[in-house]
């Protein structure tokens, strides 16, 4: 993984991204509708070039960083890369946005980053990419740009 971008990632979000609406308490999962590809969002919203492949072998989930034309590198190859299912009191902790909700979410984390959905399970989902190395949580969206089969785009 590369962890210099990690600490860049921290230039584009403080410690809170954007305040979601709160929705009825229901027991969120990530599931096959979750795979496919997503692009890292700056605070203004804008995309990065960074872009993220999220899928699901037998029971195990892992994400691809996308470093270079059709070039998918394994970032959650190793066992303790490997993401796991977040305890309540960590996924609180991960997705307390300043100003919004923790409400209906659920993430996935190994030890240097966590993926958070955030939503209910009927209605829109969205997306945290939560940086871990830096003592505190930064907390950046993702933006669904298709599915694992979809064109990755730039804009």
């Amino acid at each position: 993984m590369r962890f210099h971008h990690i600490f860049l990632w921290g230039l584009f979000c403080a410690t809170g991204c954007a305040q979601l609406p709160d929705s009825p308490t229901q027991n969120l999962e990530f599931d096959q509708k979750d795979e496919g590809i997503y692009g890292l969002l700056r605070l203004d919203g804008k995309l990065t070039d960074i872009r993220y492949r999220l899928s699901k072998n037998a029971d195990q989930w892992r994400v691809e960083e996308l470093r270079g034309p059709n070039n998918w590198v394994d970032i959650t190859c190793e066992k303790e890369c490997r993401l796991e299912v977040t305890r309540a009191g960590r996924v609180a902790y991960f997705t307390a946005l300043e100003g919004g909700t923790r409400a209906n979410s659920t993430c996935m984390n190994n030890h240097a980053f966590a993926i958070c959905k955030l939503g209910n399970a009927e209605g829109p989902r969205f997306y945290l990419w939560v940086t871990l190395v830096t003592g505190k949580p930064i907390r950046l969206f993702l933006r669904r740009m298709g599915d694992l089969q979809g064109q990755v785009a730039l804009q």
